[in-house]
């Protein structure tokens, strides 16, 4: 045996003795203890059965032969436990992520008729592999191994996104990446017959390339044509699959570097074989450039036609520059401006010179435009010290910013850098993502946003931030509520102008033939309030007004999204912080007392020069309230009167007006307080005038629910007045 790691007993008759052979992956089956041999005349007891191999020889795992084939119902891989109950036996069968269930039949067992885990007895890769995960980061006894690629195809109308995903042996492509929200399925799959397989050239078999098999890749790549290009790490070489969307169904690499032919593996280091290719990169319209993590270098594979390759004669074309190494054929690490250590992915600028993450080195190289280097020994140009294993690099080719992964950083961060001509005279981070677990690959889309691939087997969709906030009072300190009139703005603007990334139109509900209900996408444009849409009153590039929904959360955050309806683009996105109210009265927007929107008695418009009486009643139009159970759809007026489910409390001049100690009154004074009869979002509060209320053109009022005001002279440097007479 090898590693056992449990035993079961089969009561009854047979009374026979299984153990789990866990390093033979296999379990062994005893006859009863009564007929084991006496310790002086054997060993041990011989095993009269067994199960998870063909032979009692056999040791490898599902019954491979040096290799892990995929699993069946009766071959096992590392089982971890076990337990039998009435005439099944339950395996943890842990390499394979799976439990089986083996029914017990005529003093043997039969193969498994009971599956936990998988979906069917050839599945075995972890997560229930169907095409919408990633299996980025192994974890071992020896530690944890962490690969993965991106790359965007923006050749056509339609941008598509390809990950790699190393440990699962394939390249997942999905079709628009606009269109992605959590937990969705890739459109297509490239190295496997389908979305449940993840073995080693589809056979587990990594002796056996194929044209259309991978095993481990890591770097991804597309050209102008939406060709991608893959560099399959474990197989020592670097395919391109031609547009793989518009042959979908039929993906087979037209061409290899690395080696001599599609089903070759030589990985001694020379012009034309690699050890272990990991990141791509395109020097302009020059050539390809590819890591060698295995040999400690970068190759250069020069095109040789109309800007590409031309298989099948580059097929094992040699490359035609090394940097990292004196020559083609050494391999060695080291730590000088000439040298590499493990270096991982790499980009180039649109000067085509290449920037490479010298992993092992804690650092990036910067070399000089490619045709300027000599053949091979070049010197790096500009060197950037203090990362951490930096794995993961990509270079804007409009901005021409870089950002860097620092993956081995206590704080997971994707850095900025500014463009290679401020890099030499200010070598310092102008930015940072904050990823969720180690980066390990990042790139831009067509748009700025960034996408990150880190070690929780995710990959993260970075966009710009934003800012809600009450659309009347626009207090940045406050809190959105339920049915609140809000205003989304750039992070910090405080909707006072800032940056313009809201899309390019501006429109106005009013503008539309039918205004209401408020329409839930206008100007092209939706606010998702958690996944929710919302009623929108106005868009542009810099602000949104919108109604948050009556049933949006009351504490904590609401994930805000604002994305461009006809294509699913996110402008962007962001928490916002949510309380049960968010009191505000519609004010004008000058000076340190600001008119508030206050109709008379007689329905005229309150101003300094048009005073309510005392003893009349007065509308006020305010947001809000937060949440009511009898409200009317979102973006819909109220078919009749809604009342608030309890009244606020209403000062005039510091004084309450139904506090009678301080008005000097009995009774109510607050008439009405519900939703307004014609605009959504808009909350109405009549009140009467108390006959003690001071006189004059700017008497103070705010309304205060849950001890929540209206306005904060304290933090705004301004108050709502009405007119007094």
């Amino acid at each position: 045996m090898l590693l056992p790691s449990g035993l079961f007993f089969i009561p009854g008759a047979s009374g026979k003795v299984g153990v789990l052979d866990a390093g033979y992956n296999r379990i062994l089956l005893f006859d009863s203890y009564d007929k084991w041999p006496d310790q002086a005349t054997s060993y041990s007891p011989q095993a009269t059965g067994f199960v998870g191999q063909l032979t009692f020889n056999g040791s490898h795992p599902n019954g491979g032969l040096g290799f892990v084939p995929p699993a069946t119902s009766s071959t096992l891989y590392l089982p971890a436990g076990a337990f039998f109950s009435g005439t099944e036996l339950y395996v943890a069968d842990s390499g394979n992520n799976r439990v089986i269930g083996l029914p017990f039949q005529g003093g043997n067992f039969s193969p498994a008729n009971g599956l936990w885990g998988q979906d069917t007895f050839s599945m075995m890769q972890a997560n229930l592999i169907e095409g919408r995960e990633f299996y980025f980061a192994n974890v071992t006894q020896s530690g944890t191994n962490a690969d993965a690629g991106i790359a965007l195809d923006t050749s056509g109308d339609t941008p598509h996104l390809y990950v790699s995903d190393p440990f699962n042996h394939r390249v997942l492509g999905f079709k628009d990446f606009r269109k992605l929200t959590p937990g969705s399925a890739a459109d297509i799959v490239i190295g496997q017959a389908d979305f449940n397989s993840g073995l080693c050239n589809a056979t587990g078999d990594p002796n056996h390339p194929t044209q259309s098999s991978l095993c481990h890749p890591t770097g991804v790549l597309v050209d102008s044509n939406g060709n991608l290009y893959v560099a399959d790490t474990g197989n020592g070489r670097v395919l391109r699959f031609p547009a793989p969307f518009a042959h979908k169904g039929s993906e087979q690499a037209d061409l290899v570097l690395g080696q001599h032919n599609f089903t070759s593996t030589i990985t001694d280091p020379t012009p034309s074989t690699m050890a272990r290719p990991y990141g791509l990169a395109f020097a302009g319209n020059i050539g390809l450039l590819v890591s060698d993590v295995g040999h400690n270098r970068m190759l250069f594979f020069p095109f040789t036609a109309n800007a590409t390759f031309n298989p099948p004669a580059d097929n094992g074309m040699a490359a035609t520059k090394v940097f990292g190494q004196p020559d083609f054929t050494s391999s060695g690490s080291g730590n000088t401006d000439a040298n590499m250590n493990g270096p991982h992915h790499i980009a180039a600028d649109t000067d085509t010179r290449p920037y490479v993450t010298d992993s092992g080195n804690n650092r990036v190289l910067i070399f000089d435009s490619v045709l300027n280097n000599p053949t091979s020994g070049a010197h790096a140009s500009l060197i950037l010290p203090g990362l951490s294993n930096p794995q993961g690099i990509y270079v804007n080719a409009a901005t021409g910013e870089v950002w860097i992964t620092d993956t081995n950083s206590s704080s997971a961060l994707v850095r900025k850098y500014p463009k290679f001509q401020t890099l030499q005279f200010t070598p310092a981070s102008t930015g940072v993502v904050q990823a969720a677990n180690s980066p390990l690959a990042v790139a831009q889309d067509q748009y700025g946003d960034v996408i990150v691939a880190d070690s929780s087997n995710r990959v993260g969709f970075y966009f710009p931030g934003l800012q809600g906030i009450n659309g009347v009072n626009f207090l940045p300190t406050r809190s959105l509520a339920p049915g609140v009139l809000a205003s989304i703005c750039a992070s910090g603007s405080s909707c006072n102008g800032g940056a313009a990334y809201f899309g390019a139109n501006t429109a106005l509900n009013s503008d539309l033939p039918n205004p209401y209900p408020l329409p839930a996408t206008l100007g092209d444009v939706q606010v998702l309030f958690n996944g929710q849409p919302a009623p929108l009153y106005y868009v542009s590039p810099t602000q949104i007004n919108f109604v948050v929904p009556n049933l949006a959360p009351t504490s904590g955050t609401a994930d805000v999204v604002v994305v461009q309806a006809s294509t699913g683009r996110v402008y962007a996105a962001g928490p916002v912080a949510m309380n049960t109210v968010s009191p505000a009265i519609f004010a004008a927007f000058t000076g340190t007392q600001r008119q508030a929107a206050v109709i008379n008695q007689d329905n005229s418009i309150n101003t300094t020069t048009n005073a309510a009486a005392r003893g009349s009643v007065i509308t006020i139009y305010a947001t809000g309230q937060g949440y009511l159970p009898n409200a009317p759809p979102d973006g819909s007026a109220p078919p009749s009167l809604v009342q608030t489910p309890s009244k606020p409390t209403v000062f005039l001049n510091a004084c309450d007006v139904d506090d009678s100690a301080c008005t000097q009154e009995s009774g109510e004074h607050i008439m009405f307080s519900g939703l307004s009869p014609q605009f959504p979002g808009v909350w109405q509060i009549n009140v009467k005038i108390p006959q003690n209320t001071g006189i004059g053109p700017q008497i103070i009022i705010a309304v205060i629910v849950n001890s929540v005001s209206s306005f904060d002279a304290a933090t705004a440097g301004w108050s709502t007045t009405i007119a007094v007479k």
